[in-house]
């Protein structure tokens, strides 16, 4: 039997040189040779989990995940059953390795913890939410302080900061791989495990950066912008630092290193300012290619699923730079790169074909439409694209198949087949949103690409479906809808949130009328949707609206607001009035209430300033806002007279004072609060901590009112409450709002003194996340902040016309007319900021 065991560690032996290059087998060269892993009263069980464990390697290798994991998971219980522990160890790391090639890297998270004896927080949900007291910089490291300095607690913590970083979890990977690196140091001949974790380290870096260049354009705020496009260059400099490191060597992980190098460039040209040149000496990216390309040629003993796969992305990656860049090089330069693509793609689909490995197949197949479509070759591209959406849907790989659609829809468009290509964007969405729900399960590339690879898809599908003589604007209506709720979730990094579209209403003829203003690529599409539920549009060329918008804003959101007279103010909301609202207001009633369904385009806009000519837009009409119908979903909600929390601030923490400035009216408007509703639970000053608001938040009673400084920005770490003690974060908002009892509905969620960012366009967007998270039926907010004042007087008859029965929109609107027609109050700087968000009623 020792014969045999000596036998087959000579064949595994050779197999781990065979693939030396795969981190499955250096874990098992580790596993297999530590001392005393053979027990000499069970060499049989010995036996059959080396052969798992080998059977397993030769499975991933050939990208038949599912086969290897099941047969890690034996080794484990093999290994298990002769109580070897580091052979457990190992079997655990080896099955992550199975569950990320099949995406399911939660599942993978949670069991590389479970190897290396951490602690399960480090691993967020599906949804991507965790705690937000549960990580920190400071908790994991003291956490991996007590690593132990092996082998195999390098490759545990190596693999889990991978798969950290394939969730999203960037931080917390390049925590966890700097740990690896710095255990690494300490081992002598670990060379080569030095290299694959410092590659590692620098493609976290890479999607570092692609995070804060999705940050950057998705930021208005301008500190945070220069923030995060200076925090994307830091990481471009710092990823291709190391990528340039790996140039004189020739194994996998330099050309790995060479193809992120040559994404990374490819990236960096879309910066703006910036240029290749500015972050590396060898920006020729022509010469780059070569170098791959004779890279691929030389590379020996690579898996055959590794070898694919990075001849795919590198085809793909050809491709969109012989499209993106086909200015700047002669027509004969983009056809060699056109062609080089096809050519390696129609080599890598013969080899995934031998393996029936249909998501690769699938990879293949769509790459082959891209580069089809992109040398015009229309028929071709569209039949490659349909068994490439046809094999994507069969594994459900979602990812793949919306972008297939996306264009196929684009190829059908260029064909002038609308039909089509409407039909075909719409399962694109249908596919996007399967994914929404767990983004982490997605390609990781478009975690971090709202703006490039999400949105356009629905944009696109919009213009093109109101392009038709016969539109179908309900269809339209519904993907802003999503649109938004999209945007949000992007916002929030949050799971699939829930809402319900108006058109679903059984009551739809009895709802308000519904204004859309939707920004589209070059024009904004106004949509009414009137009482009888009929739709009417037209459409504003956004030359016209951009600068009238931008000026009132802006303005709005300075402190010389208050001091523009509204003789020059007039001007403005009446000109966007007249192009937004003036050619549907046959379709509006005389008075009454209307709902305003805003694209983040338009969310910082003060509805009620508009000005038909003769009156403000208040004067006839009570107004909310919303992002989404999901506040109109029927709520079984007992009305409970009125009973308020009431968190407030009007005397600082000394810690605070330098920042913010005290809000002494605050204590006048606690007591028209006491006199207006039937009872109030009170947090104020140094009783307003966040432990005792999410103590208290538990069992809220109908109405939240928070009275403190806060603002709202279109970067989530610059939206906030002040507390006595601390700053509430949104994630700190939404742990103690999703945590309450869903049988206890905020009604009403009022935040007085708050402002939006200044300077910043899309910074309602904020508002807007704080009110989903919330779960209220109804948030009222304002966009700047307002003289305390008057904000005291506002709230007082807001209230008042609460207790006297009217509906949340009317005793808004009720209270700014008060203000209005107040000699001192009378200007919109006043009474203007102030929107309900959510249910009127």
């Amino acid at each position: 039997m020792a014969r045999k065991r000596n036998l087959l560690l000579t064949r595994l032996s050779t197999v781990l040189r065979k693939h030396k290059h795969t981190f499955v087998g250096l874990t098992l060269l580790i596993v297999l040779n530590q001392p005393g892993v053979i027990l000499a009263n069970k060499p049989d069980l010995e036996q059959t989990a080396q052969n798992l464990n080998l059977q397993g390697v030769v499975q991933l290798h050939q990208g038949q995940a599912q086969a290897a994991l099941k047969s890690w998971q034996s080794a484990y219980r093999t290994y298990q059953k002769l109580n070897n522990h580091q052979g457990m160890v190992g079997s655990l790391i080896n099955q992550s390795l199975a569950l990320q090639a099949t995406g399911s890297y939660n599942i993978a998270c949670h069991t590389l913890v479970q190897a290396l004896n951490l602690e399960y927080w480090i691993c967020p949900t599906s949804a991507g939410q965790r705690q937000p007291e549960d990580y920190s910089v400071d908790r994991l490291n003291k956490l991996l302080q007590k690593q132990p300095a092996q082998n195999l607690q390098i490759f545990g913590l190596y693999n889990l900061g991978n798969v950290l970083r394939l969730m999203g979890e960037l931080d917390a990977s390049s925590v966890i791989l700097q740990k690896a690196l710095s255990i690494s140091q300490t081992i002598s001949g670990n060379t080569q495990m030095f290299n694959q974790i410092s590659l590692s380290i620098a493609n976290t870096d890479f999607a570092l950066y692609k995070r804060a260049r999705n940050q950057f354009s998705l930021i208005d705020e301008p500190v945070a912008k220069e923030k995060a496009l200076n925090l994307a260059v830091s990481k471009i400099k710092s990823a291709l630092l190391t990528y340039e490191k790996f140039s004189f060597k020739e194994d996998e992980w330099a050309l790995q290193a060479k193809l992120n190098e040559f994404k990374l460039l490819i990236e960096a040209a879309s910066l703006p300012n910036y240029s290749p040149s500015e972050f590396s000496h060898n920006s020729d990216i022509l010469n780059l290619i070569e170098n791959i390309l004779t890279r691929f040629s030389n590379v020996q003993n690579m898996p055959i699923i590794n070898y694919i796969d990075y001849r795919l992305n590198f085809a793909y990656s050809l491709i969109e730079y012989a499209d993106n860049n086909s200015r700047d090089f002669k027509k004969n330069v983009k056809d060699n790169l056109l062609s080089t693509a096809l050519l390696i793609t129609q080599n890598a689909l013969v080899q995934s074909r031998s393996l029936n490995n249909n998501r690769t197949i699938s990879n293949a197949l769509g790459i082959l439409g891209y580069g089809y479509s992109s040398i015009n070759q229309l028929n071709d591209a569209e039949t490659y694209f349909k068994q490439a959406i046809a094999l994507a849907q069969s594994v459900q790989a979602w990812d793949l198949a919306y972008q297939w659609q996306w264009q196929l829809g684009k190829l059908y468009k260029t064909m002038t087949n609308n039909s089509i290509a409407i039909q075909t964007y719409k399962e694109a969405i249908k596919s996007l949103n399967q994914i929404r729900g767990n983004i982490l399960s997605a390609n990781p590339d478009i975690q971090f690409a709202f703006k490039t690879k999400i949105e356009p898809v629905y944009k696109q599908y919009m213009e093109l479906v109101l392009s038709q003589e016969d539109a179908d604007v309900s269809q339209v209506i519904k993907a802003q809808e999503q649109l938004n709720m999209v945007e949000l979730e992007n916002y929030l990094q949050c799971g699939k949130l829930s809402t319900t579209s108006l058109l679903d209403s059984q009551n739809v003829r009895n709802q308000p009328p519904s204004i859309y203003l939707i920004r589209l690529i070059n024009q904004v599409e106004v949509i009414i949707r009137d009482q009888q539920g009929k739709f009417h549009r037209h459409s504003v060329n956004i030359k016209l609206l951009d600068s009238l918008l931008d000026e009132l804003i802006s303005l709005s959101q300075t402190e010389r607001f208050k001091y523009f007279s509204e003789n020059d103010l007039l001007p403005y909301c009446q000109e966007i009035y007249h192009l937004l609202l003036s050619p549907l207001k046959q379709y509006l009633p005389s008075t009454g209430h209307l709902i305003f369904v805003l694209d983040s385009y338009f969310q910082n806009l003060p509805i009620p300033i508009l000005h038909d000519g003769e009156n403000y837009l208040i004067k006839k009409y009570s107004i909310s806002l919303s992002s989404t119908f999901q506040f109109y979903k029927k709520q079984d909600f007992k009305q409970d007279d009125l009973k308020a929390l009431v968190a407030a601030i009007y005397q600082l923490n000394p810690k605070f004072s330098q920042k913010f400035t005290p809000l002494p009216e605050v204590k006048a408007e606690i007591q028209n609060i006491r006199e207006n509703t039937a009872s109030t639970l009170e947090l104020i000053n140094s009783e307003f901590t966040i432990a005792h608001f999410q103590q208290k938040i538990k069992q809220p009673p109908s109405i939240v009112h928070i009275s403190s400084h806060s603002q709202f920005s279109s970067d989530p770490e610059q939206t906030f409450i002040l507390a006595w003690d601390s700053l509430l974060t949104l994630n700190q908002l939404d742990y103690m709002f999703q945590r309450q009892n869903p049988e206890s509905l905020i009604n009403l969620l009022v935040l007085s003194a708050c402002q939006t960012a200044k300077s910043d366009r899309r910074s309602a967007l904020g508002i807007a996340g704080l009110a989903v998270q919330s779960g209220a039926r109804s948030t009222i907010a304002s966009l700047w902040l307002v003289n305390s004042d008057s904000t005291t007087y506002l709230m007082g008859k807001f209230y008042q016309g609460l207790k006297s029965g009217l509906s949340k929109g009317e005793a808004l609107r009720q209270a700014q007319l008060s203000l209005l027609s107040h000699p001192k109050y009378s200007h919109p700087y006043y009474w203007a900021a102030f929107m309900l968000i959510g249910a009127w009623d």
